[in-house]
This record gives structure tokens, sequence and C-alpha cells, in this order.
């Protein structure tokens, strides 16, 4: 059995929708963590997505299925160093991300663990691919998540 995420909000629509309209997601952010170490508690959702024109198409399209207008062109999703949506509005807590055009977003694909979000299957990013992502960062909250998930990883 998959793994069952609990996200707050109509989150599970937003993923439902973006599943609709053929837009792979990855599970990132504190979600991701709280999948390999229950006790972060999470705060949001964090959905990354590979950064093409044909994503950002479909992104638009989900976006608009469920009345909230995209705020960006293709072009602009597509050349970004990196892109991120804020949802925080209505009655989603998300952000719908891309890691920038040097990510390789299937091979991270393929590593992630499979879960469900609502009725809706989705990928959780793996803890080395967690480890990439937050690397660098000066947040305190990242900072405990790369300690934490190291700590996961050690023990495994």
């Amino acid at each position: 059995m998959q793994n069952q995420l609990n996200t707050f909000g109509d989150n599970p629509v937003l993923v439902e929708s973006l599943a609709r309209h053929g837009v792979q997601v990855l599970v990132v952010g504190g979600l991701a963590v709280h999948h390999h170490a229950p006790e972060r508690q999470a705060d949001g959702l964090d959905l990354l997505v590979e950064q093409s024109v044909e994503v950002a198409r479909n992104v638009a399209a989900a976006l608009t299925s469920i009345n909230v207008r995209p705020e960006f062109t293709e072009e602009q999703f597509a050349n970004a160093r990196k892109v991120q949506i804020k949802l925080k509005l209505l009655s989603y807590y998300a952000d719908i991300i891309t890691a920038g055009l040097e990510f390789d977003f299937d091979e991270h694909w393929r590593r992630a663990d499979d879960a469900v979000i609502g009725r809706t299957a989705v990928k959780v990013a793996s803890i080395p691919t967690l480890l990439a992502l937050l690397v660098g960062s000066n947040n305190p909250k990242q900072e405990a998540d790369i300690a934490l998930l190291r700590r996961v990883l050690a023990g495994r």
C-alpha cells in the first residue's frame, strides 16, 4: 500500500488537477521530509515540476480548471532560472516550483517513492534528491531538514 500524504485545504484538488492535465509532480519540501522522517511536521505542499514549455502549458491549464489565474507565460516558465508559483491563496497552501534547467527531473522521478495525496498517485523525492535541493541553504528550517535527512540516511 502506498503512503497516504496528508496536506491542507484543497491541496488534493490541486494535485488531482495537475495529474488530470498530465503534469508529473515530485513532492519536495516539508511534506517530503515528513515522508522520510515522520517526526518532521509539514506546513505546506511543495510540488516540483519539470521546467519546459509543455509543462508550463499544462500547469496553466490545471490552474485555470480550478479557478486560479496563472500569472506567467510559457516562455517565462520555460526560460527562468527557477520558477516558484505561490498558491497560498483561497484554500490552497502550496507552491509549484522548478529546480532549474540543469535539474534532471526524469532521473529524480525514477528514484522517487510512490505515495498518494487524496486519491491521486504522486512521487515523493528521495532523500538524496531532497539533500541535493537543500544543500547550500542558510535557512534554519532547511538546515534542520538536512541534518534530519542525513540522520535517517545514516540509519539505513
